[in-house]
């Protein structure tokens, strides 16, 4: 599997402090069985004790086809990628992520965040599911496991056994084009509430779009691989996003308070994970 294999230039790196003893970080990326493949679009990661068992786990959210990345810490520098024993499915387009005891019961679950658009008109003019042949391949001969396009919110069972998906359940799938995922209790009730910062400037998956640009491709021999047409890259529709204000209701779900907590009105898009104190 290429996912084993080596890359110079793409790949996840883990370096341990030698500071004290050397005067600089050392990778032992190899060593403590990290993944450093090019498969590996990292774009969230998360560091905490998943199993309970005093030893820091980490967990990856990868972009496009790579599974996400769950690694158990062996208590002896290494670690051992073990999602597919615990995990039932991923985010597709993973982005942040974030671990936190949301259902307060004592264990570490995990939220990661991707592009499914909450509004009908959006969400039928979005294009981000793949043809069913080519992903029942990847499940049968690549080894990926299944994905879904949209947020995942993963219950710890206990001890990091295994994790239930509640995101459908708990109302926070669909926070359209979503980049970073924080819990904290923002009310003070006791509860862990979901900020989640979402929004891009155009939207380039709108279907319309796509058949724009193909129609543009046959009529004017545009190149896009060398320079934009400026009337194609106008044409591109806007995917503005207020983030997303999730309550805490302590039943298992959450509820959308964006308008009352005031980030309805945030109109843009907002890329930056506020820093957690």
């Amino acid at each position: 599997m290429r996912r084993h294999s080596y890359d110079t230039i793409a790949g996840d790196r883990f370096y341990r402090n030698d500071i004290n003893s050397s005067g600089k970080f050392t990778d032992v990326s190899k060593e403590s069985g990290i993944y450093q493949s090019n498969l590996g679009y990292g774009l969230g990661l998360a560091v905490a004790d998943m199993n309970n068992d005093g030893w820091d786990d980490i967990y990856i959210g990868n972009d496009f086809h790579e599974n996400d990345y769950y690694y158990i810490n062996n208590g002896n520098g290494t670690f051992s990628e073990s999602g597919a024993k615990h995990f039932r499915h991923y985010s597709r387009f993973s982005m942040g992520n974030d671990i936190n005891d949301y259902n307060n019961d004592g264990q570490p679950d995990v939220v990661t965040v991707d592009m499914l658009p909450p509004d009908e008109k959006t969400l039928k003019t979005y294009g981000s599911d793949e043809n069913p042949d080519i992903y029942n391949m990847k499940l049968t001969v690549n080894g990926y496991q299944h994905q879904v396009s949209r947020n995942c919110l993963q219950r710890n069972n206990g001890s990091g056994v295994s994790f239930s998906d509640m995101a459908l359940r708990c109302h926070v799938s669909a926070t359209d084009w979503s980049w970073a995922p924080l819990f904290a209790d923002f009310d003070n009730d006791g509860r862990k509430d979901l900020f989640v910062s979402s929004g891009i400037p155009k939207r380039p998956v709108d279907m319309d779009y796509v058949r724009f640009v193909s129609d543009q491709t046959v009529k004017k021999g545009l190149d896009f691989t060398d320079k934009y047409d400026q009337e194609t890259i106008d044409a591109m529709p806007e995917g503005s996003c207020h983030p997303f204000f999730f309550k805490n209701n302590n039943d298992y779900s959450f509820s959308d308070v964006s308008n009352d907590w005031g980030t309805s009105k945030m109109k843009g898009f907002t890329m930056v994970q506020p820093i957690q104190i």
